[in-house]
């Protein structure tokens, strides 16, 4: 592990990770290059991610759900002209709430994003890796002991 070194798998025994070749086949399907970061993560614990809630959409086999829900209201708000940014090649890997966050494709380590579904879209830099979103969940992991 190149950006996620940081994890300990003893750890997160009970999450579960996904084959390269399931993750590749997953770009293919999505048309997109994930980041290393982030495919690490799939790797690692994309089939059963321990360190979101149950209650959030998450993880490889809700990938493409969280696609088209995000690229749904992303298309919404372009027929309303309530969105400026350009989203098309955006990969949201966590939704919860009225909240998407997103990565960009074919970064090392993209940074985080957060489109907010309201009236009016908002749109927001996190201004944070995702390896170091990542770090900060897994901290707060282990504080609840949960591991």
């Amino acid at each position: 592990m190149k950006y996620l070194n940081f994890i300990d798998p003893s750890k997160i025994k009970a999450a579960e990770g996904c084959l390269a070749a399931e993750i590749a086949a997953l770009e293919h399907t999505l048309n997109t290059s994930f980041p290393d970061s982030f495919r690490e993560y799939l790797f690692l614990m994309g089939r059963k991610t321990v360190l979101f809630s149950e209650y959030h959409h998450h993880g490889f086999d809700e990938l493409e759900y969280i696609r088209n829900l995000f690229f749904d209201w992303v298309n919404k708000y372009k027929e309303e002209g309530s969105l400026e940014s350009e989203l098309d090649h955006a990969i949201p890997f966590l939704k919860f709430q009225d909240t998407f966050l997103y990565v960009l494709p074919g970064l090392s380590d993209s940074g985080i994003y957060a489109m907010d579904i309201n009236d009016r879209p908002t749109v927001a830099v996190l201004n944070v890796s995702f390896a170091d979103f990542l770090q900060g969940e897994y901290n707060k992991f282990l504080t609840r002991g949960l591991g």
